[in-house]
């Protein structure tokens, strides 16, 4: 993996599949975010990120490009039915944003944000993009739920584990 990433950050791996009209450039926050977001679901994305990765080792990114969230097509789809509601970007600014607190869209606010998520864990720099998108998030007029979270009972146990509490 050190390598792959040597690589990228010295040069991006461009990449055009010819097949589907799919491009991009495959870069070190391009593979950090792929591989983070395959945490979310291990089982079906592990064994294509393995592929991928060990074709990027050789240079070809074209097996990447099935982890870009953001991929642009060659080929016109005028059907919207087909894209309608789509965009799990669009999906988490939504949810995670108006619930959010009110962020600061400065320079300097976020790059202390960004020192802060950096000390807590290596992977700060794909959360900053989450903090970035709610940073020019519109204001909404309902009161934004701050919590508290919490239940004096619940019908079931739960089982809450991490390693940290509170940013």
């Amino acid at each position: 993996m050190t390598k792959i990433y040597d690589k990228l950050r010295a040069q991006p791996v461009p990449v055009y599949n010819e097949d589907d009209g799919q491009y991009a450039v495959v870069s070190y926050e391009f593979l950090r975010g792929a591989i983070f977001n395959s945490f979310y679901d291990p089982y079906i994305s592990w064994p294509p990120l393995a592929a991928a990765l060990a074709d990027l080792a050789q240079g070809d990114g074209k097996k990447s490009l099935g982890f870009n969230g953001v991929r642009v097509s060659l080929k016109p789809n005028c059907d919207t039915s087909q894209n309608e509601f789509n965009s799990g970007v669009e999906v988490m600014a939504a949810i995670a944003c108006n619930g959010a607190r009110e962020i600061a869209g400065d320079y300097h606010s976020i790059q202390e944000h960004l020192k802060h998520l950096l000390t807590m864990s290596e992977w700060g720099s794909v959360w900053e993009r989450n903090h970035l998108m709610c940073a020019s998030w519109p204001e909404i007029e309902q009161p934004r739920f701050q919590g508290p979270i919490g239940a004096v009972n619940t019908s079931n146990p739960i089982l809450l584990i991490g390693n940290r509490h509170g940013m």
